[in-house]
């Protein structure tokens, strides 16, 4: 039983972060290998990262100035969702693609999921 107890409590501290956006402290979670919050049920953010299959990323990167990642990139120009910065507990800094339902997505690991799922091309 302890054993046990301490798997769940191993995999709930993986599964589950904490970072400070805009002044207040949001948890986040790990579902189908994105670090996501507000969709506990449904969100904005898995419906629109899903419908796209392909993504040309040389294409939606045309006018850009510069580029940062491919998740920043696809959540300006495709997903036409905002950007924001956080920082963990540790001081790590990391950045969000923010959808209109508030939901929210690590850019680091949207840049990973698109990759791996070889939805982005260039």
């Amino acid at each position: 039983m302890k054993l046990l107890i301490l798997i769940m409590m191993i995999t709930f501290n993986v599964q589950a972060e904490s970072f400070k956006i805009a002044g207040e402290i949001l948890d986040f979670k790990e579902r189908e290998g994105l670090v996501l919050k507000g969709c506990e049920k449904s969100c904005e953010a898995l419906k629109v990262i899903k419908q796209h299959k392909k993504i040309d990323l040389k294409k939606a990167r045309v006018g850009m100035d510069f580029t940062n990642s491919i998740g920043s990139d696809v959540c300006d120009k495709v997903y036409k969702a905002q950007s924001l910065l956080g920082s963990a507990s540790n001081k790590d800094r990391r950045a969000f693609c923010f959808f209109k339902d508030k939901s929210m997505v690590e850019m680091d690991s949207l840049s990973q999921y698109l990759v791996k799922n070889k939805i982005v091309t260039e």
